[in-house]
């Protein structure tokens, strides 16, 4: 794992988080194509959960960042259509 840290202008380590991803998730692969199921499976949801949070940290991050944008510049985002009603053109 490279364990690097890089930090953004705005304090947040996205990038940090995004590198953590790919490295548990390479372990995980790792470790779950091992031949010995016990060792393959044995605490894999730890890593599993390490995945996810740092996951759940750039979502969190970015969900305000759009947020923001939206706020400040006016910007609309398109509602989803409710299910069972088309638009006709």
């Amino acid at each position: 794992m490279t364990g690097r840290i890089v930090r953004l202008a705005d304090g947040y380590d996205t990038l940090a988080d995004a590198t953590a991803i790919e490295d548990w998730a390479s372990l995980l692969a790792f470790a779950l194509a091992q031949p010995d199921a016990d060792t393959a499976v044995h605490q894999m949801h730890r890593v599993a959960w390490q995945i996810i949070d740092h996951a759940r940290a750039i979502k969190i991050r970015e969900e305000a960042r759009v947020a923001l944008l939206e706020r400040d510049s006016n910007i609309v985002r398109p509602q989803p259509a409710k299910a069972g009603v088309t638009k006709c053109a």
